[in-house]
């Protein structure tokens, strides 16, 4: 599915609050609430819509900690990612995971160690909560070779939501850079010719 700049307008709107009423949508944008509603219907049906919850901050409950764990797995096959994807679905406190590539690691002078394969934001009642997840994880035989924690102290700036404008605005420049690209290096191709 395309996503047009109408789309992009309904997302951002949603993303804003997701009780937002279709008609009020419809008429931002100046179209019929058929429409609007149409169009949500296939952002949710091909899944660029996953869903609509409630956003908690988790620094208004009381001791609840957030841990960012990065980790490397000792192996490095299909296999191995795929049963470590599996064995966290089913640890509620791992709220997100997020495949990662590259040296991040301090000792840059073995390569090896300073890669990281992931990082998880894991959201725990308290350090004790945090140390019983960690110990299933290193104990769960999913290949952990080596992790470091960061404990936050708070979101400097919590997320909120995707920055659809931006995202827009940098795919046209990065299209109207390709077509100038595009453009000039056929002019130069066909003076080449010519010559």
């Amino acid at each position: 599915m395309k996503i047009d700049a109408i789309d992009l307008r309904i997302l951002d709107a949603l993303q804003a609050d997701g009780r937002t009423p279709r008609s009020a949508i419809a008429e931002i944008l100046d179209i019929r609430p058929s429409e609007v509603s149409a169009r949500i219907g296939k952002l949710e049906a091909v899944g660029v819509i996953r869903g609509y919850r409630a956003e908690i901050d988790p620094g208004r409950l009381a001791g609840v900690i957030t841990v960012f764990l990065s980790l490397s797995l000792a192996n490095r096959e299909a296999d191995d990612f795929a049963r470590f994807e599996r064995s966290i679905e089913s640890v509620p406190a791992i709220v997100e995971c997020h495949a990662v590539g590259g040296a991040h690691g301090i000792d840059r002078s073995d390569a090896r160690r300073g890669a990281m394969d992931y990082m998880l934001r894991i959201v725990a009642a308290d350090a004790d909560h945090y140390g019983e997840i960690l110990d299933g994880l290193m104990s769960a035989g999913v290949g952990i070779d080596h992790y470091q924690t960061f404990i936050t102290d708070g979101a400097a700036k919590p997320a909120s939501g995707l920055p659809l404008a931006e995202l827009a605005r940098a795919r046209r420049a990065a299209k109207a850079a390709a077509s100038e690209d595009s453009e000039s290096g056929q002019g130069r191709r066909s003076g080449q010719l010519a010559s």
